[in-house]
């Protein structure tokens, strides 16, 4: 835990406290909504929002906070901007890793369903104020004979045209309220399928692949300070190699729940590719579409033909393969070419050539 208070005048305002924690992100507590007029100025500028969601009363927030070391660079401009504004503030940090993924992940996905009924709710109260709208311009125009124009001179011309014009703002404020429905309807949609999309097996590959990156940077840079210190070089900062070391733990943790995740997947039944899947002259499908000859079986990807420029290669990483064909002695494998990149053995039709199709002056 660590406190930092810098000391101030008294200027009457209300003391802040910026507290930091990797499960609950750097919070701004002591300042409730209300002070947005005052406040807005400086939190717009250091990605500072309101959430109902934090806590009973809600809180500020910092935007990607959550699950992370603390920012202290920013963490200390936030406070020094507060500072130069008349507050008192004080900062807590408390930098213990995560270790309880499963918990995280779950506590993730409740909050994503919490999204999804707050932006259907919404959805569904814009859906009706729009509908109300329309009835209301509906019966407004109702009253009015059907083709009946203003009389211009005639003593019901005025009335006419405020009940068009009544009309016309409810067909405007439910065209508002409709675009503000499908709003909130992408956003539910979005809330719901995170969860799904965060667990599929391709994104948990690529997940997997950042976290032991990271993972190597960071005990490469770890070794190497202690290696220039072991040479009479400066020792690594404690800051530094504490946030470094805890770091380590909390992501050997995630690697762990989410190895564990991709096993589970692959016993339930959802195939893994893996190097050792694929040989060459073996035929691939990609997520992007089309089927590509195996030109050489990598241990993070395989080489196959650049889709537009027949002289270079791609790299298509495991979990971007949707299909494998291996090749058999019945079916040789087919040289790379632009033309076509399916094996005879497929059955579906294969479009060779453009269809040529009819210009602005051709005969219909």
């Amino acid at each position: 835990m660590d406190t930092k208070q810098q000391p101030s005048e008294d200027t009457g305002r209300a003391p802040l406290t910026i507290r930091h924690s990797r499960d609950a992100g750097t919070l701004i507590e002591g300042t409730p909504r209300a002070d947005r007029a005052t406040l807005s100025p400086i939190f717009a500028r250091h990605q500072v929002r309101w959430s109902n969601a934090i806590g009973e009363d809600g809180s500020w927030y910092r935007r990607n906070s959550r699950g992370r070391a603390a920012d202290t660079f920013r963490i200390n401009e936030l406070a020094d901007a507060l500072r130069a504004a008349g507050y008192p503030v004080t900062i807590t940090i408390d930098d213990t890793p995560l270790t309880d993924i499963a918990a995280v992940e779950a506590a993730r996905a409740q909050r994503a369903a919490d999204r999804a009924t707050h932006h259907g709710d919404a959805a569904a109260r814009a859906t009706a104020r729009a509908d109300a709208r329309r009835d209301a311009a509906d019966t407004i125009r109702g009253v009015i004979p059907l083709g009946q124009p203003v009389l211009p001179g005639h003593h019901s011309a005025p009335g006419h045209r405020r009940d068009l014009a009544r009309a016309d703002r409810h067909d405007h404020a439910a065209a508002e309220q409709t675009t503000k429905a499908a709003h909130h309807t992408d956003r539910a949609a979005a809330a719901a399928r995170s969860v799904q999309d965060r667990h599929d097996v391709s994104h948990t590959l690529r997940r997997l692949r950042t976290l032991e990156a990271d993972q190597r940077a960071a005990t490469r840079a770890l070794h190497t300070a202690a290696r220039r210190a072991a040479l009479g070089g400066p020792p690594p900062a404690p800051g530094w190699k504490a946030r470094i070391e805890a770091d380590l733990v909390q992501r050997a943790a995630e690697i762990d729940y989410w190895a564990g995740h991709l096993a589970e997947q692959e016993a339930a039944g959802v195939k893994v590719w893996r190097p050792g899947d694929f040989h060459r002259g073996d035929q691939v499908e990609a997520s992007f579409g089309g089927w590509y000859p195996v030109l050489r079986v990598n241990q993070q990807s395989l080489t196959i033909p650049h889709m537009f420029i027949p002289s270079q290669t791609w790299r298509l990483t495991y979990d971007k393969i949707l299909n494998h064909r291996p090749t058999t002695a019945t079916t040789p494998p087919r040289p790379p070419d632009r033309a076509c990149r399916v094996t005879a053995a497929d059955t579906r039709p294969v479009l060779r050539h453009p269809v040529s199709r009819p210009t602005g002056n051709s005969e219909r």
